[in-house]
């Protein structure tokens, strides 16, 4: 099996195992019905296009709505580089226990964070968009859209969990804007 399909296999099963945890998270939520269009088989002369998997958007408004919800519930949490425990984060351990929360399996560290979804622009960006934000020569920080020009972070000024209002200089500081569902 080449390594896409791997992939997708695994993708599958995450969704099929999530299924009772979504119904938990919130009675709307539920899997809906996957169609699958037929394609030719690979062989030779073609190729397989990759699979695209999109939640309806009632089922991506909930996982989004948890997702956030599980990072208000941080608000307050201490901010500490590298940190990943109950007590202190970074942001992209707080945006990876947000999405975690959800069944969504999220890499530990902004680089590989940042490669995920798939691209938006900024006057596109809705709830749940990742911002990923370039403040010195090396690192990333990256904050989770929350809506009305506001995002949740892990703040290294304020030394913890915030909302904070985006302004000019945010914007001009912006490297990607990425869609994970």
């Amino acid at each position: 099996m080449p390594p896409s399909s791997h992939r997708l296999f695994a993708a599958l099963l995450l969704c099929l195992a999530a299924a009772p945890a979504l119904a938990s998270i919130h009675p709307d939520l539920r899997m809906s019905p996957v169609l699958f269009a037929s394609a030719p088989q690979p062989g030779p002369e073609t190729r397989q296009a990759p699979l695209v998997l999109r939640p309806e958007p009632s089922l991506r408004s909930g996982l989004i709505r948890a997702a956030l919800t599980q990072g208000q519930a941080m608000l307050g949490t201490d901010y500490l580089f590298g940190a990943d425990r109950e007590d202190a984060v970074d942001c992209s351990s707080l945006v990876q226990r947000m999405f975690r929360a959800v069944g969504l399996k999220m890499p530990r560290t902004t680089r590989q964070q940042v490669k995920l979804g798939r691209a938006v622009r900024r006057d596109q960006v809705i709830a749940g968009d990742l911002l990923f934000y370039r403040f010195g020569p090396s690192g990333l920080h990256v904050a989770v859209y929350l809506d009305d020009n506001k995002v949740l972070h892990a703040s290294t000024g304020e030394g913890e969990v915030v909302v904070s209002e985006l302004t000019r200089a945010w914007d001009r500081r912006l490297v990607a804007a990425r869609r994970l569902l």
